[in-house]
């Protein structure tokens, strides 16, 4: 395990559910992690688009 991997095990302030898939990635192989890691970051930056999109349109009428 890594120094950083290390430290966010004992940091109290990381997610638990951040710890976990730490620790369950190295019983899987590491490219496998990485393309999961790919596709969730794919999923969530839409996500968050959409959430952006959903609150600017109110702002965007009241300016028109």
């Amino acid at each position: 395990m890594t120094e950083n991997e290390q430290n966010i095990l004992n940091d109290p302030s990381i997610s638990v559910w951040l710890k976990q898939q730490i620790q369950a990635s190295y019983e899987r192989d590491i490219l496998d992690v990485l393309n999961d890691l790919e596709q969730l970051q794919c999923i969530m930056t839409e996500r968050l688009e959409a959430l952006l999109s959903e609150n600017a349109r109110p702002s965007e009428i009241k300016g028109a």
